[in-house]
């Protein structure tokens, strides 16, 4: 951190840079410096600089030649305006940088004055980036100052006021590379240090939209009350360092180092729609949080009006400047307005009759202040008070401004006439010509109940259509859901409606209450657009809780034709917030995904007002039209710049509105052109809405299923429904046997899924990819673009295997008998080590899937540690898992197979190397044994396991006793998984509880594919690789000499050789080619009697790796020789 001062106040700044590159090719520019000669006079300024005060929100321009003073002297103030509200476009522009991260590493020498001081100068735009520059706390002071660059040429600037060269240092890139050193001495007064700045992918200064629109949300917040409203017109970017860092240059007092102005650059390249809108910059000016240009200071066409303010000050930004009030006080600026302490106590102030003369700003946030014999206007917009306590303009300040627009700026009022409008889609009169079915529609009324609809004449100000209303909490048929009425919007032939023109679609209405009802319903706006003709629907809908008054005047809706992805939408009537309802998909009982709000294609759009269940109404509901619900006009407002995505189902849309006799051929063309089945379309953007654990970083495709043949009804359930074959239907196309059906797919995501028509079962002919499902069945799979198939799946014929064998057990208690199969790892016979174990519950179902080859390949990989797996099957499996023979199933694990395996099998002691793994009722008996029998197994995989109501309860108990057992759990479930939501709970449970869990969940459903494609994931977690060793193993003597084969073998690129000493011996181990020439002595010398074990990388003597091949190595103890044979394989 490097400390600056402002105004008195030390404020630590951390400086980072940035750069911007405009659209287009860059004009090239000379490689030249700055003219220097004799300066050593202004070169001391540059130092005194860093120490003077300067306003801590330094803002406007009264200091610049775009700050001119007021022409006219103060402004009328008895000025009549029209009530009708001013909308004025925005056109933000948001310069940032994006290149490589570059370090200044600087240290000053030992002289015990302030006389150095740094700064960066860029060739392109001639200027200083950081002006002042930066300097030394003390003698020796040494440090870094990390930044984003753009690719290009600089230099490193410093200067010693003594003239000693007293600053060393050098610049590097990101990885470290040294772009240019400096040494103490090289040069006396000042040196440029030139450097070339590299390409990277470093950024800063890039603002999201959301918080661009939080910031014109914000300014309407402000400015509202007194007739101005704002709205985003357009947002662009550029990359230019100067721009960036440099914006507010022209302050800068340089001498014979003259800085290019900056904001002038920015402001001729950038700027559009000057007389009718403003020009906002974003930048990374440090010096001057942000600047408003006074609407006199040039006619009202030229390029230079505008304002710019720090990215750090937009809402979210860095406290206490961080809720977009900078941007609030610039606009003041732009409108012309002056700060509150203007010309200190002297007249004529801020030439504002209602605000008290102020001698200085405030800062921070002071209760109140006197001076100018009177108490500071604390709060107000224009003062220099952090973000939190800007609270207001005077009513002086707001007749100010709508004298500075009208007598500069007259042209921003032409918004006046409100041209946001772009098209009266509908008039509630009886006369209203219309080629829509006003549609009147009640929802959930009680059949008895009256409802009233009425069109009055209407002037667009107090005529209007009517509902009276009555509404009760609930129905007769759907109790407690509450009551909603409303009116609806469709053409009477049915055909699509184009609503791309504007951005928005506002209606006039009111809702009038009777004074005992409580002061707030519920309102519902519902677009409907159908992508395809003859296909689905896509709904898209917002709803909040409305707030009323007994005596309501007409209110404006507006909805943002532009989904977002929002569960809290934001109220309405009497909430001030402008911006309206924001759109996401209806996901209420909906079976069909949203993807993409074709607003070119609108099926039909509703406005509903309810009560649904919110408040404490009157017993029995409210009297007989006693509410009423009025509207007057539907306009479409806000030009857009809609652009339709293309997509496949264009190519849908385009066979549906084709001639009926041409449809099959076109078909049969574009089912001919597909890659795959089904087929898989990469999209940018889809509104998804993930509200599962922790996998919701996800990109989105769309799937599409596409089925020929010729039946009544086509459907395709599978993994994300539960199979239920009578949901998820797909269309079809009349003239065709094909049918259609969309479906947004997780690029990481897989499912199964078969197709459903008519009652009968079909697979995909089409697809020829299947996976095991819930049931254990093969069924057809679908896949995103990103999915990779699990490696460790397939055989591998290069590596070692491990063994099967297999047995049977009898459980008098369940009176059966069931096969139990065990895994041995590879090179388990000719060991002597002890292994992990793990137990597989539905063990059948591993083996169909050879779990053999996903545990060969994780060994080999050398991920798992080698181990033992213990396959067994259920008999009964419902009961057996999860119900009354639960723990009569646990005592034949613990107390007839485990103690079995123990005994036959080197197996490792303590529970913390014992597993119990399991899928779904297979992992409710995992959580059991584990829960129950802790004292042997101590280690639980869970993949999606169903959890018993007492499993919370049981861990807490054991949580609390004097010596709680060692657990450690691997948890997984699915998106599409009715279990995820109680295996979240049991998580939560345990991580509050202290225990060590592992929780992952993937975009998939309840299926056997999965589980068997994430055993990595959970033995890794358990059991992760570790090497073989006799710390844990039996120590004892071996009884006789002896030499192990390799392993592995075949091997690359290095192997272990075992041998054995039963006494004390000297040793020589030696490889040979097959020549008998001497390879590598791996051993040589006097060993101690035991079980041994040396490593050979396939190198020589020399250390130089040796050729692919079969190799001898022997071993010579004592009297005992023996040799064997080994592969080395590249």
């Amino acid at each position: 951190m490097v400390k600056y001062v402002f105004k008195g106040r030390k404020l630590s700044i951390c400086i980072t840079m940035f750069s911007l590159s405009l659209f287009g090719e860059n004009d090239q520019y000379s490689l030249t410096r700055p003219s220097m000669p004799e300066f050593h006079d202004h070169a001391k300024r540059l130092l005194e600089v860093r120490d003077k005060n300067d306003e801590k929100r330094s803002c406007s321009m009264e200091k610049l030649p775009y700050g001119n003073s007021l022409p006219d002297g103060p402004p009328v103030t008895n000025l009549v305006r029209d009530p009708q509200m001013v909308d004025i476009p925005i056109n933000y522009h948001v310069i940032y940088v994006e290149g490589d991260s570059v370090s200044i590493n600087v240290q000053v020498d030992n002289q015990p004055y302030e006389h150095c001081m740094w700064d960066i100068w860029d060739y392109q735009n001639e200027t200083f980036l950081i002006y002042p520059g930066f300097g030394f706390d003390h003698p020796g002071h040494s440090y870094s100052q990390e930044g984003v660059l753009p690719p290009g040429d600089y230099a490193l600037f410093i200067y010693d006021d003594f003239g000693s060269g007293g600053v060393s240092g050098n610049v590097t890139s990101s990885d470290g590379t040294v772009l240019a050193t400096l040494y103490g001495g090289s040069y006396t007064y000042y040196t440029f240090l030139d450097f070339t700045a590299p390409s990277g992918t470093y950024t800063d200064g890039l603002l999201p939209i959301s918080t661009i629109e939080s910031q014109t949300e914000l300014l309407n917040n402000a400015y509202n009350e007194f007739g101005y409203s704002f709205h985003t017109a357009s947002v662009d970017s550029a990359i230019n360092a100067g721009w960036f860092y440099a914006t507010d240059s022209k302050n800068y007092d340089t001498g014979q180092w003259e800085c290019e102005d900056q904001y002038l650059a920015m402001a001729n390249s950038m700027t559009v729609d000057v007389s009718s809108s403003v020009n906002y910059f974003w930048t990374g000016a440090r010096n001057s949080q942000g600047m408003g240009v006074f609407p006199w200071s040039f006619p009202e066409d030229d390029p230079i009006h505008g304002l710019f303010c720090g990215f750090y000050t937009a809402p979210g930004g860095e406290p206490p400047f961080h809720l977009g009030m900078t941007g609030v006080h610039e606009i003041g600026h732009y409108l012309g307005l002056y700060h509150t302490f203007e010309n200190g106590c002297t007249s004529p102030g801020d030439e504002v009759e209602d605000t008290p003369y102020q001698a200085d700003p405030n800062f921070d946030c002071p209760s109140s202040h006197y001076s100018c014999s009177s108490y500071d206007d604390i709060g107000n917009f224009m003062d220099y008070v952090d973000d939190d306590c800007m609270t207001h303009f005077s009513s002086g300040q707001k007749d100010r401004i709508h004298w500075a627009i009208e007598t500069y700026r007259p042209t921003l009022l032409e918004g006046s006439v409100d041209p946001a409008i772009v098209s009266v889609i509908n008039e509630f009169e009886e006369e209203q010509p219309s080629d829509m079915a006003d549609s009147m529609f009640f929802v959930l009324l009680d059949e008895e109940e009256s409802v009233t609809f009425s069109y009055d004449s209407v002037d667009h100000v107090s005529g209007n259509g009517a509902m009276d209303v009555t509404f009760r909490v609930g129905s007769t048929e759907y109790p407690g859901l509450g009551n909603w009425t409303g009116i609806g919007f469709m053409r009477h032939d049915s055909t699509r409606m184009d609503l791309s023109a504007g951005d928005t679609l506002s209606l006039m209405m009111k809702v009038e209450y009777p004074p005992s009802a409580p002061q707030y319903m519920s309102l519902r706006i519902i677009i409907v657009d159908r992508p395809v003709f003859y296909g689905f629907d896509e709904v898209w809908a917002c709803e909040e809780t409305i707030i009323l008054d007994t005596v309501s005047d007409w209110t404006e809706i507006k909805i943002p034709i532009k989904p977002h992805m929002v569960s809290t939408l934001y109220p309405i009537l009497n909430s001030g917030i402008d911006d309206g309802f924001n759109l996401s998909p209806y996901w209420w009982g909906q079976q069909y995904n949203n993807w993409q709000l074709d607003r070119d294609r609108v099926m039909s759009y509703q406005f509903q007002v309810g009560i649904n269940g919110y408040g404490d109404f009157p017993p029995g509901g409210l009297d007989e039209d006693s509410v009423r619900v009025s509207f007057d006009y539907l306009t479409l407002k806000d030009s857009s710049g809609y652009e339709h995505v293309d997509n496949f189902n264009d190519d849908l849309d385009e066979i549906c509105l084709s001639p009926i006799v041409q449809r099959q051929d076109l078909v049969d063309d574009i089912m001919g052109s597909l890659p795959s089945f089904p087929y898989i379309e990469p999209m940018e953007g889809l509104y998804v809405q993930y509200a599962g654990g922790v996998g919701d970083n996800e990109d989105y495709a769309m799937a599409h299923y596409l089925y020929s043949g010729t039946h009544g009804y086509v459907a395709v359930p599978g993994s994300w429904n539960n199979w239920n074959g009578t949901l998820w239907n797909l269309s079809n196309i009349p003239g065709t046997d094909l049918w259609f059906r969309p479906m947004i797919m997780p690029n990481h995501g897989r499912f199964n899924y078969a197709y459903y028509a008519d009652g009968s079962w079909y697979d995909d002919p089409l697809n020829d990819v299947s996976c095991m499902d819930w049931n254990g069945n093969m069924s057809d799979q679908v896949n995103g673009p990103e999915y990779v198939s699990p490696p460790e799946l397939v055989y591998n014929d290069t590596i070692f295997h491990g063994t099967l064998f297999d047995t049977v057990f009898y459980s008098s208690s369940l009176g059966n008998s069931r096969p139990v199969t065990v895994y041995l790892p590879p090179g388990y016979e000719s060991s002597i080590f002890n292994y992990p174990v793990v137990f597989y519950h539905d063990g059948d179902r591993f083996l169909e899937r050879d779990i053999e080859n996903v545990l060969d390949n994780l060994i080999d990989d050398e991920r798992v540690s080698p181990l033992i797996a213990v396959l067994i099957p259920p008999v009964n499996r419902t009961e057996e898992y999860a119900g009354t023979q639960q723990a009569a199933y646990a005592e034949l694990i613990t107390g007839q197979i485990f103690p079995w395996a123990m005994s036959k099998y080197r197996i490792l002691e303590g529970p913390e190397n014992h597993a119990s793994f399991g899928f779904s009722d297979g992992g409710n008996i995992s959580l059991f044994l584990s829960l129950n029998r802790f004292d042997v197994f101590g280690r639980v995989g869970g993949y999606s396991p169903t959890i018993n109501s007492d499993y919370n309860t049981l861990v807490t108990d054991l949580s609390q006793i004097t010596s709680p057992p060692d657990l450690d759990f691997y948890l997984e479930s699915y998106w599409y998984d009715n279990l995820l939501f109680g295996v979240l709970d049991f998580r939560d449970t345990l991580e509050s509880l202290g225990y060590d869990v592992l929780f992952t969940d993937y975009p998939d459903g309840h299926e056997w594919c999965r589980v068997m494609g994430n055993q990595d994931v959970g033995l890794e977690y358990i059991f992760p690789y570790q090497q073989l060793s006799l710390d844990k193993q039996d120590a004892s003597i071996p009884l006789k000499f002896g030499l192990h084969q390799n392993y592995p073998n075949p091997f690359n690129p290095s192997t272990s050789i075992r041998y054995d000493l039963p006494e004390d011996a000297f040793v020589n181990i030696t490889i040979y080619d097959m020549m008998g020439r001497s390879v590598k002595i791996v051993s040589n010398g006097r060993q101690t009697a035991g079980y041994k074990i040396k490593n050979w990388d396939a190198t020589n003597e020399l250390g130089e790796p040796v050729s692919t091949g079969v190799y001898l190595y022997s071993i010579r103890a004592g009297d005992f020789m023996q040799v064997k044979k080994m592969a080395l394989l590249k």
